[in-house]
């Protein structure tokens, strides 16, 4: 506090101006008495010291004051008044006003800023915020009362003038991690001698072992040279916060399991219908990510984006529950591309101050409750009509209708309709009072078998028997009962049971099935013709051929021409019926001399079929090529052969280039997918099912040699085998020859 402002406390301010107009008085007769003159040097002086202590309004009581006792003092010396007395008064005036106005506005102007100074002060030294002031040095300017109690500082306020320990010499820091920060990374540091605001959160540990979490914002401040004079920050102790966060995101994960693990399905969402929460259930129902649904339109996401009838319902429930209402209904979402579920749906509004500020989507999985419940509203309306239901159906159904109790698995017939009678001759008088009536006309054969299937039927719920039976006149009926288990009139479980007359369709299963085997003997038999058909063929061939060329060979000097001629015609004939013969018996022998399946290694396979068409291959000039080869299970022979007839065929209708062969291969599922493909002339489109059969071909025999049956052989190999052929081609560019065989 100032020494004026002790004497304005301490002193009223009129009685100092009297004070120092008397005072400036007194001194005027002193001076007076030794020079002769009265001086008012004095009461200026007063008057501005009056001012400068007091104010305006004192400055003005000691001008009028000072004047008055002038006036005074001329009076009793006789020189008053004059016009230069009254001039001198006036100007004398004049100047001790001006004093008194400039003097008592900087009065003013000091109590204002000292005013505004203290208020300052206290405001700051009343923050809960730590704040301090750091010259160049890091010196401390000015430390607050909190700033002290933050940072263990026991010189709180104004600093003295002599030098005080740097704030931050024996602070420990660290960061989120618990790592040390070095002290020239701190905000304080930053500002003072980088220039820069910054600010940093950090865990301070003091001497004294407090630990505190302080968030700390410094910004320097510039004098007018532009340079860096102190660094002010400002430090808040958020461990408080700190720890209420730590708690409350503990809280939050709790909940977040307790949500996780509840049996409902829930989420929020703003009252837009952005979806911002989804619990786990919710989830995991359709194999959700988070990220899949997360702040995006409710109506959008998986569960419901499948139907757009779905979307707008939903859309409307939003909006209903934006407004306030409770909405609430079943709904089927979807929770896989095949599979939905029915969901009791309700979107409640959450409030906050009377505003709606979220919805909360809920819903229970009631598919399996919707089942039982449909399940049991059919057989509440099955009992309902009941009677009409089986009155129409007894009267249109040409089937007997039974009703049957199981007992300690003993079947007692409980009903028969009328239909029995008609189709079995038994009267209803009988069906009504033998309950054992079944049993009695059942074939013996099946009474044991049928009883083990009634009993089988009842056990799941439902099934289908089938029996045979005798009528009244003694004839076989086969019958086919279908079985399912129902609640009776009285409530208890029956089996009821539609017994249908199969007959004529079991008669025309066994006549198809006696077909089918007669079918498989006549192709087993057709077959063995073949074979021994081609084989006994073969000896007078042979014959024919022998002799012909023995003819030839005796008496070629007696034949002529024409005879030599028709000699040869003979002989090729013969010469190409045995061949003929020869490929049918190996057409034939593809199913009758069949080998077992083994798996074969079409590497090692490959390189026999090459040593067995070394010859063909080097007198044609052509080149074979393949792909690294799998494993088949097959006949090898059969594969052999395949593969030998598909390369003879590229090599045999091969272009003017010399003939290039390569074969292919790619998995196809449980298949391996070959392909023979080849230089050669090609194939017309038109000719591609016609080569597959039998002795069919495209070319004169002079120019192509052969039988015609390579590729009807190939193609019964590949059918054996399971796998399907077929040919890519064009006329002159190349054949591709497809077909599948299956793996190992």
């Amino acid at each position: 506090m100032s020494v004026r402002q002790t004497q304005h406390w301490n002193l009223n301010p009129y009685v100092t101006a009297t004070l120092m107009c008397l005072g400036a008085l007194l001194f005027s007769y002193v001076i007076q008495a030794l020079i002769g003159a009265v001086p008012v040097y004095g009461f200026i002086a007063a008057t501005a010291v009056a001012a400068w202590y007091g104010g305006v309004r004192v400055g003005v009581y000691a001008t009028v004051l000072s004047m008055f006792m002038i006036y005074f003092g001329l009076v009793l010396t006789g020189v008053f008044p004059s016009t230069d007395n009254i001039v001198f008064m006036a100007s004398f005036g004049a100047l001790c006003l001006l004093l008194t106005w400039l003097l008592g506005r900087y009065y003013t102007y000091e109590q204002e800023l000292q005013t505004t100074k203290t208020q300052l002060e206290f405001i700051i030294s009343s923050m809960s915020d730590g704040v301090t002031a750091l010259d160049r040095n890091l010196q401390p300017i000015f430390v607050n009362q909190a700033a002290a109690k933050m940072l263990d500082y026991r010189s709180p306020g104004h600093i003295a003038e002599t030098p005080a320990p740097q704030l931050d010499q024996n602070m420990q820091v660290f960061d989120e991690q618990h790592q040390p920060i070095p002290l020239d990374d701190m905000p304080q540091r930053k500002a003072i001698f980088q220039g820069i605001s910054s600010e940093l959160t950090y865990l301070l540990r003091m001497p004294s072992g407090a630990e505190r979490w302080i968030k700390q914002k410094s910004v320097p401040f510039f004098d007018a040279k532009g340079e860096v004079s102190m660094a002010i920050s400002v430090l808040e102790d958020i461990t408080e916060q700190r720890e209420y966060a730590d708690k409350l995101k503990a809280e939050q994960k709790r909940l977040q399991t307790i949500l996780d693990n509840l049996p409902n399905l829930l989420g929020v969402m703003t009252p837009d219908g952005i979806l911002t929460y989804a619990n786990r259930l919710a989830l995991e129902l359709a194999n959700l990510k988070i990220e899949d649904v997360i702040n995006k339109p409710f109506p959008e996401t998986y569960w419901w984006a499948y139907d757009p009838m779905i979307q707008t319902r939903l859309r409307s429930a939003i909006e209903q529950a934006k407004r306030g209402e409770i909405v609430r209904y079943d709904v089927d979402v979807r929770v896989s591309d095949e599979q939905r579920v029915t969901i009791d749906f309700m979107i409640s509004p959450i409030y906050e101050d009377g505003e709606i500020v979220a919805l909360v989507p809920a819903g229970v999985d009631i598919t399996a409750r919707k089942a039982v419940e449909q399940e049991r509203m059919n057989l509440l309306l099955s009992l309902a009509d009941e009677r009409t239901r089986l009155k129409s159906i007894f009267e249109n159904i040409p089937g007997i209708v039974t009703e049957m109790w199981i007992e300690d698995k003993k079947v007692t017939s409980r009903f028969t309709s009328d239909y029995a009678e008609k189709l079995l001759g038994y009267p209803m008088s009988q069906w009504e009072t033998e309950a054992d009536l079944w049993q009695q006309i059942m074939h013996p054969d099946d009474f044991e078998r049928a009883t083990k299937d009634v009993l089988a039927a009842y056990d799941r719920g439902y099934g289908i028997i089938d029996y045979r039976v005798y009528d009244s006149n003694k004839q076989l009926h086969d019958l086919e009962g279908h079985m399912k288990v129902i609640k009776g009139s009285d409530k208890r479980e029956v089996l009821l049971t539609i017994n249908m007359d199969v007959t004529e369709r079991k008669n025309a299963t066994r006549e198809l099935s006696r077909y089918a085997q007669e079918l498989k003997r006549s192709n087993e038999e057709l077959q063995q013709f073949a074979y021994v058909a081609s084989h006994d063929l073969q000896e007078p061939l042979r014959m024919v051929t022998s002799y012909m060329q023995l003819l030839q060979q005796r008496y070629k000097e007696q034949l002529d021409t024409d005879a030599q001629e028709f000699i040869n015609f003979a002989v090729d004939g013969a010469t190409r019926m045995k061949s003929l013969i020869q490929d049918l018996l190996i057409y034939s022998r593809v199913e009758t001399a069949a080998r077992e399946f083994a798996v074969i290694n079409m590497s090692d396979l490959m390189q026999t079929i090459k040593l067995h068409l070394r010859f063909l291959l080097e007198e044609s000039g052509a080149e074979l090529t393949y792909d690294e080869l799998p494993k088949i299970r097959a006949d090898e022979q059969q594969i052999s052969q395949l593969f030998q007839n598909l390369i003879s065929n590229a090599i045999k209708f091969r272009a003017k280039a010399a003939p290039h062969v390569h074969i292919g291969v790619k998995r196809d599922g449980l298949f391996w997918q070959f392909c023979v493909q080849d230089n050669g002339i090609g194939i017309d489109p038109q000719y591609y099912q016609r080569i597959f059969i039998i002795f069919q071909r495209l070319h004169n025999r002079t120019k192509y040699p052969g039988t015609g049956i390579g590729l009807a052989i190939c193609k019964k190999v590949v059918e054996r085998h399971g796998g399907t052929i077929w040919v890519e081609s064009k006329p002159g560019g190349g054949t591709t020859f497809y077909f599948t065989l299956p793996a190992a």
